[in-house]
Order: C-alpha cells, then structure tokens, then sequence
C-alpha cells in the first residue's frame, strides 16, 4: 500500500487567499506558529486508527486513498478554529462531511484500500455483502 505524508504545503493548497490570509494573520496575532503542523498530526492520527486491517504504514502517513478526505478534514478543522466568520460556507462543510463519511466507511471495512491484507466489504447485493478477496 502507498502511504503518504501530509505536509503544510499540501494544507495551504487547499485554501483559497482569502483562508491563508486569515490563517497567517490569525498565527502571527496570536504567536500560534505552530498551529498547522500540531493540526495536521491531530488529523493523519486521527485517519490512522480509523484504517482497518491494514498494516500500518511510516509515522505520520496516511493510504494514497484516504489523502484527499485527510486534506478536507485539515481545512475545516484549520478554519474552525478561527474568529473569521463567513469562511465555512456550505461546500467547505459538505466536503469535510463527505470526507469524515469516507474514513468511517473505511472504519467499517466499507472501502478497499490497496494493500489490504483481509477481504473487505465494497459494496452490497441487497443486504448482503459482496467482498472482495
């Protein structure tokens, strides 16, 4: 399985201007330097112990297929944690809700991520299961 690391930059790039700007303000004001990286490592470990029957991979890595929800999830944790209103609009929360859903499919064996070492259910054929060995 590919595991990948999360880094500031990944975060930064999921921002429009007007979110980083508030965000550099926000640190600079406050002396929250270090905001981001403790954000991040909150985030990879909070996607880590929702990976089921996977080997875990390198120290602060997520699976390729969970990077994009990992990312959604920094961002609207990152903007809630501002006194900036009018950030969070209704897509900004519809993809962290889609993205938390995906981790928690994926928590339920509900989502095959490559390298999985036991079968997983994908998807369903009425009420039954259909696993993929």
């Amino acid at each position: 399985m590919a595991w990948t690391q999360i880094t500031e930059d990944d975060v930064k790039g999921m921002l429009s201007s007007s979110e980083l700007s508030a965000i550099n303000a926000f640190a600079q004001n406050s002396g929250l330097s270090d905001l981001l990286p403790n954000l991040i490592g909150g985030v990879v470990d909070y996607v880590r112990c929702h990976i089921p029957s996977v080997e875990p991979g390198p120290a602060g890595t997520v699976p390729r297929e969970m990077r994009d929800a990992t990312l959604s999830i920094c961002r609207y944790r990152l903007l809630t944690r501002l006194p900036v209103k009018g950030l969070l609009d209704e897509n900004r929360v519809r993809e962290y809700q889609d993205a938390d859903a995906f981790i928690r499919r994926a928590a339920e064996g509900l989502i095959s991520l490559s390298g999985d070492t036991a079968p997983t259910a994908s998807a369903r054929y009425g009420s039954q299961p259909k696993l993929e060995l």
